[in-house]
């Protein structure tokens, strides 16, 4: 039996491809306008049906001006912040300028303090001075000074120039005539009257009355204890004199000696006389 089979022409089959190739774009253009219908459809849904989803412009806004009002507020709070570091920056450098003043016045008064107990120490030394003037002067009213036995208290030369020391002066110097004849008026006394070996011309002679000065003699130089210039008194002939003392008796005749001498050093007197800067 005879099969037959019609053949298609070629220009057929492309038109036909065509044809089909058109109906798919259309159809898939269609599908994504569906597509693209309800994802808006859900968007109005989601947003325009719900106004509250929606964002205004009133809404924004109000934000916008709560974030304002909130960094005003902010910025309020940092101008008082730094009004008030620098009012503390103020008090704090006025408590410092007050401190610096304090500190000067107390140097002030520390050095005002010691001034006051340098003068308090120098008055203390005057009034032992003065008391021990008052001494003397009570000794030359009464004779001498006594112990508490009634004994007429007696010192060694040296014993004398401490003392003197201790009073802030030295035994008395003499570099003129004016000032030896001051000091001998100083030590005029009635001695002879208390002296059995007194002599016309020397009412001490013999007895410890003299009165000890600062001349003496130190490693064969004579020298004043208090280191002043050995430039009045006449040098002695005596090789062995230590110490030189003065004697003045109310009822003296004027003599040519001027001073007396002592040649052993554990020489007794009962009196002496001290000199002071009267500057110190």
């Amino acid at each position: 039996m005879e099969h037959r089979v019609e053949v298609m022409p070629e220009n057929s089959t492309k038109h036909a491809n065509g044809r089909l190739n058109i109906i798919r774009g259309i159809l898939l253009l269609l599908f994504g306008i569906v597509i693209g219908v309800l994802a808006v459809t859900a968007i109005y849904e989601m947003y325009l049906v719900d106004p509250h989803k929606l964002p205004t412009c009133d809404a924004k806004n109000k934000a916008l001006k709560e974030g304002r009002s909130s960094e005003s507020q902010s910025l309020e709070i940092l101008n008082g912040t730094l009004e008030s570091c620098r009012a503390e920056k103020d008090v704090l450098e006025e408590a410092k300028n007050a401190s610096e003043i304090f500190k000067a016045k107390l140097t002030t008064c520390e050095a005002n303090n010691k001034v006051l107990q340098e003068e308090k120490s120098s008055e203390s030394k005057s009034l032992e001075i003065l008391n021990g003037t008052l001494e003397s002067c009570r000794a030359a009213k009464d004779g001498f000074t006594k112990d508490a036995q009634g004994e007429v208290v007696k010192y060694r030369w040296k014993n004398a120039e401490d003392n003197c020391v201790y009073w802030g002066g030295h035994l008395v110097s003499i570099h003129s005539k004016e000032e030896f004849e001051f000091v001998n008026d100083l030590i005029q006394f009635d001695v002879k009257s208390l002296n059995e070996d007194a002599t016309e011309s020397n009412a001490c002679y013999g007895s410890d009355f003299y009165a000890w000065n600062g001349l003496h003699f130190v490693n064969g130089r004579r020298k004043w204890s208090d280191g002043t210039p050995d430039d009045y008194i006449g040098q002695d002939r005596s090789k062995n004199t230590l110490y030189y003392m003065m004697c003045n008796d109310i009822s003296n005749v004027p003599s040519a000696n001027e001073l007396y001498v002592s040649e052993e050093p554990d020489d007794v007197n009962a009196r002496f006389v001290c000199k002071k800067d009267a500057n110190e």
